[in-house]
């Protein structure tokens, strides 16, 4: 709400708490910043120049994220009671076709690289038809506001230089932090629509103006690169645009369960309200937001950056391998030249010399005995080559380098040279457990994304939805739903390492050697082996009628028997015998020759067993007729 001579609230008490988040984390931003540079090639690195970084922390992001992740993982949504567990399946597809549609794998590299040079991401989920969202807020026209009837819901990644942690918290989890602030970024115009915000003509022009992007501000840049229309410093800003951006701090308060908003690097709140809605897990409320880390720090809440425990090999490198590409680029051809033989203008030419440049000698210097060769006038320096030491400190650098990591050769896929298959299937099990740590992160990581996003669509959902699932017969079907049909509670977890990559050939073996353990435990105890066939018949590409061939159409058979059985039940008279053909067709598919007369020998050795007497001499009770 927007008058020129609004009353503002003021509240110092924040405004203390915010300052003091804020130094917290501008002490570690000078390192990020760092880092960032280190990552991508840009920006300042100390004792290097721009443009003399090696991306080799690059490289190991990729290995890394390779590893750990490179899909959406695979939910596993339980019922706690037993009447809840069509609830807990169809839950479980819910939150697959979510994050899908949430975009969460794109989130999810972006706060993987956020670990990397800041140690911490954050994703925040948002309902996008919430009309006490911030980022997407609706004004009310003609009495009435219009809000969307679907509703979406989106996760959204909180740049680490945006976000304001409680400065007496220790725990990366925010497990024991009292509030979450994160900066957003409105226009004057959103502030003066805005029904909940109040502002007044004295606040807007104290207010500090974006002069470029809100990540990349005037200490990180230095105010040199950036040209913004809306900068105040260009001679065609007015202070009145309404397209300016300026920033604010949305404050989750966890103590009162109140959302404040408040100018950055001032006293007035611009608006409160009560939280949308309730994250309620184990009788804890949650924040809205779900961090991902690596590596926990044991004295504070910010977890430690990959790259800030590389950092040092990470210059030395750089600065080594400019020290190599200078010997072996920046050096001139050398020559040793007689000069008593060779003109001042040869030697020029020697200098600047072209492909089919000519260089003559005076004959008359030479003495008539002597047998001359141009060796012996102009003798070429060896190739200059890199000095053999500074490629044996480089090679260590990048030993001590993977070994931090936990990894081989970042071009090898992490793994090292090896002298054997057997040396290399126990390297490759060891590198697996020096990315469990990170692997288990992940997994936890999407573990409370997950719970999150299940209790907002039971705290929020208003109007139906439909999601793809399966029946009892496993054949695809969409199912609607609406809050009640979610209700309840649950147990949340993630399948182990499902995030990781899995190409056609990782799950095929897989698969295979479940097969290869169910299917004797299947054969021992007389069950159907037929359904593991199909089930596994793909994988190699195997038509479906081969396996009915294999099984001369059994099932077949069994479904015609089936009808005839069903028929006779409804008062239907079948001919005898079609029915007996029909159960000597199943019978024949569904055993082999050898099957049929094993049964039968059986049946005659039993027969055969049976005890042969005179009347009278039997001891069992017997009926007289």
């Amino acid at each position: 709400m927007y008058r020129k001579n609004a009353k503002v609230e003021t509240s110092p008490e924040w405004r203390r708490r915010l300052d003091a988040s804020r130094e917290n984390r501008d002490d570690h931003a000078s390192r990020w910043r760092e880092n960032k540079a280190l990552l991508i090639g840009t920006g300042n690195v100390k004792g290097l120049k721009r443009g003399e970084v090696v991306n080799l922390a690059w490289a190991a992001f990729q290995t890394m994220v390779g590893t750990i992740y490179a899909q959406n993982p695979r939910p596993v949504i339980r019922a706690k009671k037993g009447l809840l567990e069509d609830t807990a399946k169809m839950l479980t597809d819910i939150v697959v076709s979510d994050l899908e549609d949430m975009r969460s794998r794109y989130v999810t590299r972006l706060c993987i690289a956020d670990v990397f040079w800041a140690g911490f991401g954050l994703v925040i989920e948002k309902l996008q038809s919430d009309v006490t969202s911030v980022g997407y807020r609706y004004v009310e026209q003609e009495g009435r506001v219009d809000v969307p009837k679907n509703q979406r819901y989106s996760l959204h990644r909180a740049h680490p230089e945006s976000v304001l942690f409680d400065s007496t918290a220790a725990f990366p989890d925010l497990s024991d932090s009292r509030f979450l602030a994160i900066e957003f970024y409105p226009t004057k115009k959103d502030l003066k629509d805005d029904n909940l915000l109040t502002v007044n003509e004295e606040m807007l022009g104290a207010m500090k103006v974006l002069s470029a992007p809100p990540a990349m501000d005037d200490r990180q840049s230095g105010g040199t690169q950036w040209t913004n229309p809306r900068n105040p410093d260009s001679d065609d800003y007015e202070e009145s645009d309404d397209m300016a951006q300026v920033r604010c701090i949305e404050i989750w308060d966890r103590v009162n369960l109140e959302k404040i908003y408040m100018a950055d690097g001032m006293d007035e709140v611009l608006g409160r309200e009560k939280w949308p809605m309730e994250l309620r897990l184990n009788g804890e409320v949650q924040f809205p937001a779900t961090m991902l880390y690596f590596n926990e720090n044991p004295d504070e809440l910010y977890p430690i950056p990959e790259i800030s425990m590389i950092a040092p090999q990470l210059k030395q490198y750089s600065i080594l391998f400019k020290q190599m590409l200078r010997d072996a680029v920046e050096k001139f051809r050398k020559f040793v030249v007689r000069g008593d033989l060779l003109q001042k203008g040869h030697e020029s030419k020697l200098k600047t010399a072209e492909q089919n440049s000519i260089i003559s000698i005076d004959p008359t210097k030479v003495p008539g005995t002597q047998q001359l060769r141009l060796e012996d006038v102009i003798r070429p320096v060896p190739d200059p080559q890199v000095d053999r030491d500074t490629i044996a400190v480089e090679q260590f650098v990048k030993q001590t380098l993977y070994e931090i990591i936990g990894s081989g050769d970042f071009a090898s896929g992490g793994m090292r040279n090896t002298r054997s298959a057997t040396e290399a299937a126990a390297l490759s099990d060891f590198l697996r457990t020096r990315m469990t740590t990170r692997t288990e992160n992940m997994d936890a990581f999407f573990k409370s994304l997950i719970t999150k996003h299940v209790l907002f669509l039971q705290e929020t959902l208003t109007e139906p939805r439909a999601v793809l699932t399966t029946d009892e017969n496993g054949l695809a079907v969409w199912a609607d739903y609406n809050k009640e049909d979610i209700a309840g509670v649950f147990g949340f977890s993630v399948i182990a390492g499902s995030s990781m990559p899995q190409n056609t050939e990782t799950r095929r073996q897989e698969n295979v050697a479940f097969f290869q353990q169910v299917l004797p435990i299947v054969l021992q105890s007389g069950g159907n082996p037929r359904p593991f066939i199909e089930w596994i018949a793909p994988y190699f590409s195997v038509p479906g009628y081969l396996v009915d061939e294999t099984y001369n159409n059994h099932k077949q058979a069994l479904q015609q028997l089936v009808l005839m059985y069903a028929a006779m039940h409804a008062g239907q008279k079948i001919d005898p015998t079609v029915v007996l053909e029909a159960i000597s067709q199943a019978i024949n598919t569904g055993l082999s020759p050898a099957d049929i007369q094993n049964v039968v020998a059986q049946q005659q050795q039993a027969a055969a067993k049976q005890p042969v007497s005179l009347p009278g001499t039997n001891t069992s009770n017997q009926t007289v007729s």
